[in-house]
């Protein structure tokens, strides 16, 4: 009697996680339609094939995303503040059975000047600290809180540091972790790689606002 016992309980438990994790899924995305709702911004939570590939095409710097527009789990376009922005939850699965691991990226992109070099900057980790010891250098701003937290790279080291102005060094230096800033094909992204809920969502478009606004009083629109 006692032999059936466990697998019971363990399938027990493994749906009552299950639910859980669906239920918070719901109340998150509830929470993202109302917080963009409120500012007069509709999301689609459940995209067809055809919303989903016109979010994507505005993925810019993240347009090679595994699986492409078929990894767009939500979407939403509009206007924050006035700045014209889409966002999209993008997520993707590598591996199988134990090792099988999923990847998301919440990304959130504003049209830029097309003239714009491609840059990226995102947070220093090991592997930088390492290649440094192997006497490859990093590109250094101002700031030195900037250049221990922040790894920089780009096709034009000039246009780098231009956009990082001593503004944009401040103002990304007060950041939460985790984000992600890149510039190619003519768009500003921010992206961080874990799903959001409403109130992060809003956080990071008030970055992403910040960081153009600060961006093109530097470099112009042109």
């Amino acid at each position: 009697m006692g032999d059936w016992i466990i697998p019971v309980v363990f399938v027990g438990v493994f749906v009552g996680v299950v639910a859980l994790a669906v239920t918070y899924d719901k109340k998150r995305r509830a929470g993202i339609e109302r917080e963009l709702a409120a500012r007069g911004v509709r999301v689609v939570t459940r995209p067809d094939e055809a919303q989903r590939a016109e979010a994507f095409a505005r993925a810019g710097p993240y347009g090679s995303l595994r699986t492409g527009a078929k990894g767009v789990d939500l979407c939403a376009s509009g206007e924050f503040e006035g700045m014209p922005f889409t966002y999209i939850e993008h997520s993707y699965s590598t591996g199988s059975g134990k090792n099988r691991q999923t990847h998301v990226h919440s990304v959130f992109t504003t049209p830029c000047p097309a003239s714009w070099p491609a840059t990226r900057v995102r947070e220093s980790h090991l592997g930088d600290t390492i290649s440094g010891w192997m006497g490859k250098k990093d590109l250094q701003v101002e700031d030195a809180a900037f250049n221990k937290r922040w790894h920089i790279s780009g096709d034009d080291t000039d246009f780098a540091l231009l956009l990082l102005s001593p503004e944009v060094q401040t103002l990304m230096n007060g950041w939460k972790k985790g984000r992600i800033i890149a510039v190619e094909r003519g768009v500003l992204a921010l992206c961080v790689r874990t799903t959001l809920n409403g109130p992060e969502i809003v956080t990071a478009l008030t970055d992403l606002r910040a960081l153009r606004t600060v961006a093109v009083q530097t470099l112009g629109e042109a």
